[in-house]
């Protein structure tokens, strides 16, 4: 089910709330899980009902989604089985302007803000910080929209891409040709490594769940975002303990 938040005004990136209202889940779930459960998801139950969606609300929205050079179509609702679904699906082709989402995603409004914030405060500035100063100009998508349990697994839980609130980047493309591939980093002393630590570390500020290499076999080449809800705030950013290396210079 999606429900969207209100907004009163268009307000710059770095002031955009994230918004979600889904049912809080308990903290020690997500910290014990990691985008799993041993609750199973209900099987071969007919398509629930799409909810209503008031069309104002999602006017104000799609004011946000301009006013952060999002580029976006409004799809038809998606009505998936064991509740999947996206009331009001968006097709996300660029964010900032200029970044484009290869292929576009299908995601719901709120998620989409919340990417394209990241791509302002983070994604773009750190890039030119690199040798050369090579402007982003897309990132690589490797999941939108899906209809899907956790890590794929048919007996878990809703993964929040099946509700459009989440987005896999596999890659950051740049204007020159080049492309920073998510992948395991650790000590490689890259500029690669300390860009792809850099908009990890900073996506916790705009997406509640950050996953990702060396959070678990399934994210090692992917950060996986999204905006669920929990608890008090509480917000999933796995950065578990890193291997050492085999020898320092230190």
């Amino acid at each position: 089910m999606l429900l969207l938040w209100p907004v009163t005004s268009v307000l710059a990136a770095s002031d955009i709330p994230i918004p979600s209202k889904r049912p809080a889940v308990d903290n020690t779930e997500a910290e014990t899980s990691v985008e799993q459960s041993e609750s199973p998801a209900p099987e071969g139950e007919a398509p629930a009902a799409i909810p209503k969606i008031d069309e104002r609300v999602l006017l104000e929205c799609e004011q946000h989604m301009r006013a952060l050079g999002i580029q976006f179509t409004r799809q038809e609702p998606i009505q998936g089985e064991n509740g999947c679904g996206v009331a009001a699906p968006y097709e996300i082709t660029a964010v900032a302007d200029t970044v484009a989402i290869r292929p576009a995603a299908i995601i719901a409004c709120e998620t989409a803000i919340a990417l394209a914030g990241w791509v302002k405060a983070a994604a773009q500035p750190y890039a030119e910080k690199l040798p050369g100063k090579p402007a982003l100009a897309g990132l690589q998508n490797a999941s939108g929209y899906v209809c899907r349990g956790r890590n794929n697994n048919p007996k878990a839980k809703l993964s929040e891409h099946a509700l459009g609130r989440a987005i896999d980047i596999s890659a950051f493309l740049f204007e020159d040709g080049s492309k920073i591939t998510v992948e395991p980093r650790q000590r490689t002393g890259r500029p690669q490594e300390a860009y792809q630590k850099a908009v990890r570390f900073a996506a916790c500020l705009h997406f509640t769940t950050v996953l990702g290499p060396y959070s678990d076999a399934n994210h090692r080449d992917h950060l996986h975002l999204d905006i669920a809800e929990r608890r008090g705030g509480y917000r999933l950013c796995d950065f578990p303990d890193l291997p050492d290396p085999d020898e320092s210079n230190e």
